[in-house]
């Protein structure tokens, strides 16, 4: 669930359902790139073909670590199934976080999943008294 304030403070209230934090970065700064433009490498000869040479080797890892991120995505969402029948059959308790501007501000341990809906909704209950006037949506 979302809550903005009329100060345009936007929280939210969920239900962590992975045991671990994801990490979120920053994104890149793509103006750094601009550096390496080449013009028209065509016509430089030798000098093209050491380029491409060079960007060759310099893209072959990058491909790889594609690949190896895009094949650990797929483990995950193949073992995510595994994490939740984990969860339930051993009774773990599910993370009930509250975040603002993608920093945690609040979370709390919550056995059971529907617990953990209820929980999530007081919390919402709980900013929508303290901060005035606050929307919620979705």
């Amino acid at each position: 669930m979302k809550i903005v304030t009329p100060a345009g403070e936007t929280y939210r209230v969920h239900r962590r359902v992975l045991p671990w934090r994801r990490r979120i970065r920053e994104k890149p700064d793509w103006d750094l790139l601009d550096a390496f433009d080449v013009p028209d490498v065509d016509h430089l000869g030798v000098l093209g073909a050491i380029l491409l040479v060079i960007g060759i080797v310099i893209a072959l890892p990058i491909i790889v670590l594609a690949l190896l991120v895009v094949g650990e995505v797929l483990l995950l969402l193949l073992l995510l199934p595994l994490f939740l029948l984990a969860r339930v059959a051993f009774k773990k308790p599910w993370i009930v976080e509250v975040t603002r501007k993608r920093k945690v501000v609040h979370a709390e341990s919550v056995v059971g999943w529907g617990a953990a809906g209820r929980r999530a909704r007081a919390l919402v209950d709980e900013l929508r008294s303290t901060v005035p006037k606050a929307r919620i949506t979705g």
